[in-house]
């Protein structure tokens, strides 16, 4: 279950199994998901449990973590991440985006933070001309 691997990133297993739900993912057997099915889960699949590994725990974050380390709104975030200009990871339709700290932190990635924070996201058209009044 690659949703559940990507979501303990960032979730305990109660709020794990609250994202699927509110994606209306259901059990292999039809049931809709508790705590102990994720653990389940996560138990078969060799999954760490979030938080049990201090390194990666404070390596990934949720938008609203990543925005205010960025220092962005989390709709801004959201954008850039929905046009694939920063790298993130949004494993349900109707579930969290996760970033990954060491991302946000390359040069790369800085200079289109800067570009957003600067002109608030637009991206100019080639095409476009200037409008002189």
């Amino acid at each position: 279950m690659d949703a559940v691997r990507v979501l303990a990133l960032i979730f305990d297993d109660d709020n794990i199994a609250g994202a699927l739900n509110k994606n209306s993912l259901k059990t292999g057997r039809g049931n809709r998901w508790n705590k102990e099915r994720v653990k389940s889960v996560r138990s078969n699949y060799e999954i760490p449990a979030h938080g049990t590994d201090a390194k990666e725990f404070s390596r990934w974050m949720s938008l609203i973590h990543a925005a205010a380390y960025v220092k962005l709104s989390p709709s801004a975030l959201r954008r850039a991440a929905q046009r694939g200009e920063i790298p993130s990871q949004h494993p349900l339709p109707a579930g969290p985006w996760i970033f990954d700290r060491g991302v946000l932190e390359q040069p790369d990635t800085r200079a289109v933070l800067d570009r957003i924070r600067k002109h608030g996201g637009a991206v100019r058209s080639l095409d476009q001309l200037p409008l002189e009044i």
